[in-house]
């Protein structure tokens, strides 16, 4: 590859500079669009004893709170920037985040407002969070526009599996980045 030059033949800094900050990132979104895949911060979301709360106050006073808990995420959710939700399923939440640290300040505002609100009625979440990269598949005019695949999802829903309620575990990689920005917060 030839060295750039300008005009009169000599060697020109800002056209390198101009290369390195605009190149990689062209390169790297066509990488991206080409193998449809992208580093995010995934959360998911579980209600706990959700089957037994509904056994013990019945369908309707039971879904009544699930709809309040999942208005609260999603609140929570347009609060928070540079997130979207991806799915939900009855009372679980997949989201994602550009960054660790809005994941997890979102985890820990979320179970914060989640204690406060249900305390009474005894009802808690579990959230557990990670940073992968996954497959991203979009879907332009549909009702669910974006969906996510691959091993770091199904990662994510263990971590979360593993949290009790009230709890929000994350995994190494998200608790070094998000310790970093938040530190002294």
């Amino acid at each position: 590859m030839a060295e750039p030059t300008s005009e009169q033949g000599a060697w020109n800094p800002a056209l390198i500079e101009g290369l390195l900050r605009e190149a990689p990132r062209t390169r790297v979104e066509e990488f991206r669009t080409r193998h449809r895949t992208s580093l995010l911060t995934l959360l998911f979301t579980d209600l706990v004893n959700s089957t037994r709360l509904k056994s013990t106050l019945g369908d309707a006073r039971a879904i009544d709170l699930i709809m309040a808990h999942q208005t609260l995420v999603r609140d929570h959710l347009r609060a928070a920037s540079d997130a979207c939700e991806i799915d939900t399923a009855g009372d679980s939440f997949f989201c994602v985040f550009l960054r660790p640290s809005d994941a997890v300040v979102f985890a820990l505002e979320l179970q914060a407002s989640m204690r406060t609100k249900f305390a009474p009625h005894s009802l808690s979440m579990r959230i557990g969070i990670h940073l992968g990269e996954v497959v991203v598949e979009r879907r332009e005019g549909s009702t669910k526009p974006l969906d996510l695949y691959g091993l770091q999802v199904d990662a994510t829903a263990r971590v979360m599996s593993l949290a009790a309620g009230g709890q929000i575990l994350c995994t190494l990689s998200v608790f070094e980045n998000a310790r970093q920005v938040l530190r002294g917060r």
